[in-house]
């Protein structure tokens, strides 16, 4: 009888065993990774690739394609009989600011030990600058198609000045805009419209994010990413 009893435990219990040691080889191991939300905290090293990591890479290629691209349209307006748009120095004005929060942000991440409130409120004020400028600059560019000769034409505020046609005696009239490069100041134009609300959306995000963290309690952790 007892060596019975014996047989049946060998013959039930390894096959237990078996099957609880597969199911926990088939779950995927989670790599959990906390944030601390407070400096008194001990500093954690998170994965790569998180979703916070991402963001900031996103913020600044944002801010850099949008300071690259008004800065480019405010060396074209470097011409006689032409002025710099007020509207398109706030636009560099706005990229400047994100790409700085866009680097705090980084070194924030880096040291893992930072005001998350202060983050988020400087995510907030770059995600106001965005809106602002791609507001006012949609409203001035209007909406149009860049291989039409009469937007074109109305946009000569923020593309480049026509250049001027000189006969053979001296005298000089103002040439077609549309011949100057205008339809890739057109395409400029349009692409760093785009790219402020988009930034916009990115820094919103990233500063909700910030002021719900910041509003925690200081004793507790963050939630799992």
């Amino acid at each position: 009888m007892v060596i019975q009893l014996i047989l049946r435990m060998i013959q039930v219990r390894p096959a237990s065993s078996f099957s609880s040691i597969q199911r926990r080889l088939s779950q995927p191991k989670i790599k959990r990774c906390r944030i601390p939300t407070h400096a008194s905290l001990p500093p954690v090293t998170c994965p790569k690739g998180l979703p916070a990591n991402r963001a900031t890479h996103a913020q600044f290629l944002i801010a850099t394609a949008i300071l690259a691209i008004a800065l480019t349209l405010i060396k074209a307006h470097h011409a006689p009989n032409t002025y710099n748009s007020p509207i398109i120095g706030f636009c560099a004005f706005s990229g400047s600011f994100g790409l700085i929060a866009a680097i705090l942000g980084a070194l924030a991440l880096k040291l893992h030990e930072y005001p998350v409130l202060v983050l988020g409120l400087i995510d907030g004020i770059a995600a106001v600058f965005a809106l602002g400028a791609g507001l006012t600059f949609a409203a001035g560019i209007k909406i149009g198609s860049c291989s039409d000769r009469i937007y074109l034409k109305a946009l000569q505020t923020f593309i480049a000045p026509p250049t001027p046609n000189c006969k053979a005696d001296g005298s000089c009239t103002a040439g077609d805009v549309v011949g100057v490069g205008a339809q890739l100041r057109c395409v400029e134009c349009q692409a760093l419209t785009v790219l402020l609300l988009v930034g916009f959306a990115c820094f919103l995000g990233t500063g909700i994010v910030g002021f719900l963290r910041g509003a925690r309690p200081r004793g507790r952790r963050a939630a799992v990413v």
